[in-house]
């Protein structure tokens, strides 16, 4: 049979999106691995306490970062992705604009900080992290303009470098004595690396590209920038504030700064395993904004399918991965973190469904971006970000007292909110965007999910190795008695995944 135009369209990116998820996957292998080294020793160290005061500062940064960055990330990648001369002028004004944003949000932040009257460690730590936030600021820039370009290899090696020193060095600094305030220099000597290593990738890069427009920074091109930047500023503000709110209001409802340290866990756990959605967008998003921003209807056409495709391998990626850490929960904690942290194993077990969600809800909203819908998006991240606030007034102070573990309600708060935007997206998609039959294959991928939950739990306390393995075949036979997978499904693994890494069967 001849295969049509837009599978033809599709196809021909098949190798540059191999390539670059082979290279984002390796990347984010390594750094999930650096991480959970990190994840085990740094909190065995320092405590909850500590770790909670600690993850309060980077909370109150991340929002500040967010504003600093004012949608400029996906703005830039976007342009960069249609036309690649735009990349000297928006390298050099996105700089200068970061800049110019950065110093009323230090102000305000540390404002904020001494009117709560933090303690002199919290303040200590917003320092360093300062520091830090100027070096990122400037090493974003460069890492939006290559993600444009397509080329993830600098990208990818400038966060493995980075995790390698930040998490290395903390670690061994930590063996010899030191405290919290060098984990925080070290995330800053990882961060000035990563902004070598991209310097360097996008000057070479840069000197490939035929281009008549060189470095300009204009007052009329950065108020340009501003203004295209603005819709996804309000998609990333609503978004950090929605992710961060619920330590900042545990930290001024709940006394024991330990609470904190238990949610940090679930924090912590649940940013490592967003790495495969964050790879999928890394990956496929410029790809999506291009054939998007085309107007014949082939590539548009070519953008639904790989939106379909890509819908589908996120869905079996994310269902296994929440049910799992669900019923692991307890056994996990307490091997990983110790029994000083115990109290984390209820909200992973419900941060598992909200990291299903999360999955979704990511790719989702990069579906959304990749076909400018991103003014619509944020309204509904918004009313996420609102709604988080009153139930984590109402739940913390609940949970607190009943089970004297306010995070449970932090996390609670987190589920509703993750379910209503994940509605709210789901409403905004273009119908038959997903393609026929996509809430039956959610149904049965769900079913797949629950079977292998039931099927792992009385293993649950068996060492770790045995429940996790024992889920992933049950969620395969799952899959495959409930007919989940079809031959077009095999199309979906072979366009995302590099043909050595195919057994013969599927190539």
């Amino acid at each position: 049979m001849t295969a049509s135009p837009t599978n033809d369209v599709v196809e021909g990116q098949r190798n540059t999106l191999a390539r670059n998820f082979s290279v984002m996957m390796g990347s984010q292998v390594t750094t999930f691995i650096i991480s959970m080294a990190a994840t085990v020793v740094i909190p065995r160290y320092l405590g909850a306490e500590v770790i909670g005061r600690f993850q309060l500062a980077l909370a109150i940064w991340a929002i500040g970062q967010a504003v600093i960055g004012f949608g400029m990330d996906l703005a830039i990648t976007k342009a960069v992705a249609r036309d690649h001369g735009l990349v000297g002028h928006l390298w050099a004004t996105g700089i200068v604009a970061r800049c110019l944003i950065a110093v009323p949000v230090t102000i305000v932040l540390f404002a904020y900080a001494l009117a709560i009257d933090y303690n002199d460690e919290v303040l200590f730590l917003l320092v360093i992290l300062t520091a830090n936030a100027i070096v990122v600021a400037a090493a974003e820039v460069s890492h939006d303009i290559l993600m444009g370009l397509e080329r993830m290899g600098p990208a990818s090696a400038a966060a493995v470098a980075s995790r390698i020193i930040a998490v290395g060095g903390a670690v061994c600094l930590l063996l010899l004595g030191f405290d919290v305030y060098a984990v925080a220099m070290m995330m800053v000597v990882g961060s000035v690396a990563s902004l070598a290593v991209l310097g360097v990738a996008l000057r070479r890069a840069w000197a490939t590209i035929d281009s008549d427009i060189g470095l300009s920074v204009t007052r009329a091109g950065i108020v340009s920038l501003l203004k295209d930047s603005h819709p996804y500023f309000w998609v990333f503000f609503f978004m950090i504030v929605y992710q961060q709110v619920d330590i900042v209001v545990i930290s001024l409802v709940v006394e024991d700064d330990a609470v904190l340290g238990w949610y940090s866990v679930y924090d912590r756990l649940a940013n490592m395993l967003m790495f495969l959605p964050s790879v999928f967008m890394s990956v496929v998003f410029p790809t999506l904004s291009r054939l998007y921003g085309d107007i014949n209807d082939e590539d548009r056409a070519a953008h639904g399918l790989l939106t379909q495709r890509t819908f589908k391998l996120m869905l079996l990626l994310s269902v296994p991965a929440g049910f799992g850490l669900s019923v692991i929960s307890r056994p996990l904690i307490e091997l990983v973190f110790g029994m000083e942290f115990s109290n984390a194993s209820p909200i992973v077990a419900i941060g598992g469904v909200v990291i299903s969600l999360t999955y979704l809800n990511t790719i989702f909203g990069m579906f959304l971006i990749s076909m400018d819908k991103e003014r619509s998006l944020s309204i509904f991240i918004g009313i996420g970000a609102v709604l988080t606030i009153p139930l984590d007034i109402l739940l913390v102070p609940f949970f607190q007292a009943q089970l004297d573990n306010g995070a449970i309600g932090g996390v609670v708060a987190y589920a509703i909110t993750e379910s209503v935007i994940l509605m709210g997206v789901l409403y905004l998609m273009p119908r038959g965007a997903l393609g026929p039959g996509a809430l039956s294959y959610a149904l049965r991928v769900v079913a797949a999910g629950a079977i292998m939950a039931a099927a792992i739990y009385p293993l649950r306390e068996l060492f770790l190795v045995v429940p996790i393995v024992a889920g992933a075949i049950v969620f395969v036979l799952a899959v495959a008695a409930l007919r989940v997978t079809t031959s077009e499904d095999r199309d979906i693994v072979r366009s995302a995944v590099p043909e050595r890494f195919l057994p013969s069967s599927m190539r």
